[in-house]
């Protein structure tokens, strides 16, 4: 390489819109998580099923921090973390 020039890598993957929904496989590799594992949080209601980029990353992240805390015994701010309680079946 020349001196003073400069390369430019090149992102081969797509830009992801936040504002938009993406589906569990895109969310998955965004985080990287298994599509299973990202179908499990939605099961488990820690992601919302109608939720954008955005708002999926931060509720997994709020999910994350939750556990960070409980694990470090600071059970007060675990509680602020936890995930909304999944509404019952009909």
């Amino acid at each position: 390489m020349k001196r003073g020039s400069k390369r430019r890598r090149v992102n081969k993957q797509a830009e992801i819109d936040f504002s938009r929904r993406i589906n569990q496989e895109q969310f998955g590799h965004l985080v990287n998580l298994a599509q299973q594992t990202v179908s499990k949080l939605l099961d488990y209601n820690v992601l919302s099923p109608d939720g954008t980029a955005r708002e999926w990353v931060q509720q997994y992240t709020r999910f994350k921090m939750g556990e960070i805390f409980a694990r470090q015994g600071w059970a007060g701010l675990a509680l602020i973390f936890e995930p909304r309680a999944k509404p019952p079946r009909n």
